[in-house]
C-alpha cells in the first residue's frame, strides 16, 4: 500500500523537478486554478455544501480577502488611528509581521488562554495587508489575560510547508531570530518537532480505528523520523543564530475518522507532499554542503510521509460517504490555493543560494506540476 504510494511519488517528483528547472522563468507565473477531485471517483462536491456538515467542519470563506489592506476599516471605530508597524526583528520574531493596534482588539475578536485568535478570518480583520496576501494565524503575543489597548499583535505569514502541524499547536515566540538562515531553519525545527505529536496522535488514531498495521507502523516510523528532522534542523539553526522555541501542543479530543482525512488532505496530501518535493529541491540546489546533505536525509524521509499521508487518504476515502468525500476534496483544494498564494512570495537570496529552497517562479512550477498529476 505505503511502498506502491512511494513509488508513484518519486516518479512524479523526478518528473517535476525536471520539468521545473527546464521551463523558462522569464516574468511573473500565473497560477492557475488547481482544482481537486474525489480520491474515490466522484464529483467534487457530490452536489453537497462542502463548508457544512460534519464533525468539525470549518469555515470556508472564498471572498474573505476582499477587504484586506483597507487601513479605514480601522478609522471607522479607532479615533486614535490604524494600527502602527513595529519593527519585530527587534522583539525576536521571525516570518511575522508586529503591529501595535491603538484601540485593541475590534469588536467580535476573541483569543485563548495563550491569546491565539481563535477565528483566522478575524485575523484578516486585524491584520493590515494588501489583498490577497495569505495570514496564516494571529494572536496578542504577550497575552496576561488582558486585551485592554493599546495591543501588540502578532500576523503569521509563514505557515511553512515542511512536517505535519497538529491539531492545537501553539504559536511560538523565538528570543532570538538570528540571520534569514537561522528564523529558516528555527522555523523548520518547530514544525518537525511539532509533527512527532502530530504522527504519534495518528498512530494512535489509526490503532482505534482497526487500520492496517502497515499505516499504524508507517506513523509510528515518521515520528521517530520526525525527532531526528528537529535535531538536525535545530543545530542549523543555531548555527545561523536563532533559538528554536519549544513546542507546545493544547489537547485535543479525539476525532472521527473524516476529521482525520480532512486534516490528512491539507497537512499530508498537500503541505507535506510538497514539503518533500521542496526538499529534494534543495538537496540537488543548495550550495551549504551541511544543508545539501541534511536535506538529502530529509526528503527521503518526507517523501515516506507523504505516501503514508496519500495511503490512508485513500483507505478512508474507501470507508467515508459521499457527503464526507466532498468536505475532504473541498479541504485538499482550499490548502493548494492557500499554497499557490505562499509560492508568490519572494525569498532572501540566503535561502535560495545556501538553503537551495526554489525561487518564487521555480516554486510555482513545482505547484504547478503537482497540480496538473497529483491534485486534479
Amino acid at each position: 500500500m505505503i511502498r506502491r504510494e512511494e513509488q508513484r511519488l518519486r516518479s512524479v517528483f523526478r518528473r517535476a523537478l525536471a520539468l521545473a528547472l527546464a521551463a523558462p522563468l522569464a516574468g511573473s507565473v500565473a497560477m492557475q486554478a488547481c482544482s481537486t477531485k474525489d480520491p474515490a471517483g466522484s464529483p467534487d462536491d457530490a452536489g453537497v455544501d462542502a463548508t457544512s456538515g460534519g464533525d468539525d467542519a470549518g469555515i470556508d470563506a472564498p471572498n474573505f480577502l476582499q477587504d484586506a489592506g483597507n487601513p479605514d476599516r480601522y478609522v471607522n471605530w479607532c479615533e486614535a488611528g490604524p494600527p502602527v508597524l513595529v519593527d519585530g526583528s527587534a522583539l525576536g520574531f521571525f516570518c511575522d509581521f508586529i503591529e501595535s493596534v491603538p484601540c485593541g482588539l475590534l469588536p467580535g475578536v476573541t483569543v485563548d488562554d495563550a491569546g491565539n485568535v481563535l477565528n483566522v478570518l478575524d485575523c484578516y480583520r486585524m491584520c493590515t495587508f494588501d489583498a490577497g496576501t495569505n495570514i496564516y494565524g494571529c494572536k496578542v503575543p504577550f497575552f496576561d489575560g488582558s486585551t485592554a489597548p493599546p495591543v501588540t499583535f502578532e500576523c503569521d505569514l509563514c505557515g511553512g510547508h515542511g512536517g505535519r502541524k497538529p491539531k492545537g499547536l501553539r504559536r511560538p515566540v523565538l528570543a532570538r531570530s538570528g540571520d534569514a538562515l537561522g528564523g529558516y531553519f528555527a522555523r523548520m525545527a518547530h514544525l518537525e518537532a511539532a509533527s512527532v505529536h502530530a504522527f504519534r496522535t495518528m498512530r494512535s488514531e489509526l490503532k482505534a480505528l482497526g487500520a492496517p498495521h502497515t499505516l499504524v507502523r508507517a506513523a509510528e516510523r515518521s515520528a521517530r523520523d520526525e525527532m531526528r528532522h528537529a535535531r538536525v534542523t535545530a543545530r542549523l539553526a543555531r548555527k545561523h543564530g536563532a533559538a528554536v522555541p519549544r513546542v507546545r501542543v493544547g489537547r485535543a479530543a479525539p476525532r472521527s475518522l473524516e476529521a482525520m482525512a480532512r486534516e490528512n488532505a491539507v497537512e499530508g496530501c498537500v503541505r507535506e507532499t510538497f514539503g518533500a518535493l521542496v526538499a529534494s529541491w534543495q538537496a540537488r540546489h543548495a550550495k551549504d554542503g551541511a544543508i545539501a546533505g541534511a536535506m538529502r536525509t530529509i526528503a527521503r524521509d518526507e517523501g515516506r510521509h507523504a505516501a503514508l499521508a496519500w495511503a490512508f487518504d485513500r483507505w478512508a476515502a474507501a470507508r467515508l460517504d459521499a457527503a464526507a468525500r466532498a468536505r475532504v476534496a473541498s479541504a485538499r483544494r482550499e490548502a493548494v490555493r492557500v499554497l499557490q498564494g505562499e509560492v508568490q512570495r519572494e525569498l532572501a537570496p540566503s535561502l535560495v543560494t545556501a538553503a537551495g529552497l526554489p525561487s518564487r517562479a521555480h516554486a510555482a512550477r513545482l505547484v504547478e506540476e503537482l497540480c496538473a498529476t497529483l491534485w486534479s
